[in-house]
């Protein structure tokens, strides 16, 4: 079953204060995190939404050998490497991100769709305990219902990290705003949940306010 991923990291962290992106836990920030999530799940391509502070982000990535975009002078990348990050890792620029989540949403099911991907995983760059773990039993769940889109969830909630069929893309296409995929995934009867111990916030992670660091480690 082909897999292709999203981080959505292209959000201001106005509240927080910084950039959330970059937070750093156990060495390396969340959006590198993120992507090494999804790299073990060998997703391809791995999209990363980018908005506010999309030159240090990418910087960052670049440092880190994940892409080969916005490169420092000092720093020298194959040919043959450069193509095969820029094939696997591609950068999604939201110019209105500042219009909510829903632009994140909408430009990884589009890009997704054109590529011809078959299922979709959508992360969000700020739940940082997600671990590849989770990410393997959701995908396990996928496999064995790949005509259903397979979300975490506790009590009635259902939400991110959760993996898309193609037959969804067009639906996720159709989100505005302030809307995530959550709110898709509770309208809607062909989904499956991955049960969760606790809530979504102490399972899953969320960085929203400076108070949240205190969570970190």
């Amino acid at each position: 079953m082909g897999l292709a991923a999203a981080i959505l990291a292209a959000g201001s962290s106005q509240r927080l204060g910084q950039p959330k992106q970059l937070v750093t836990l156990h060495g390396h920030s969340l959006v590198e995190r993120a992507i090494h999530n999804a790299q073990s799940l060998q997703a391809e391509p791995i999209f990363v939404t980018l908005g506010a502070h999309r030159t240090a982000i990418e910087t960052t990535l670049v440092t880190a050998g994940l892409i080969c975009r916005a490169a420092p002078a000092r720093l020298s990348i194959p040919g043959a490497l450069a193509a095969r990050l820029s094939d696997k890792i591609q950068i999604l620029p939201i110019s209105d991100y500042t219009t909510g989540i829903a632009a994140s949403i909408r430009a990884a099911a589009t890009a997704a769709r054109a590529q011809q991907v078959e299922h979709l995983l959508i992360l969000l760059v700020d739940q940082y305990r997600v671990t590849p773990t989770l990410l393997h039993d959701l995908y396990a769940l996928a496999k064995s219902h790949p005509h259903t889109a397979i979300a975490c969830g506790a009590h009635s909630l259902r939400t991110v990290p959760a993996i898309f069929p193609s037959t969804w893309f067009d639906a996720l296409t159709q989100l505005q705003g302030d809307q995530g995929a959550g709110a898709l995934l509770c309208q809607r009867k062909d989904v499956l949940t991955l049960p969760l111990s606790d809530t979504p916030e102490r399972i899953l992670g969320d960085l929203d306010c400076p108070q949240d660091l205190e969570g970190l480690g």
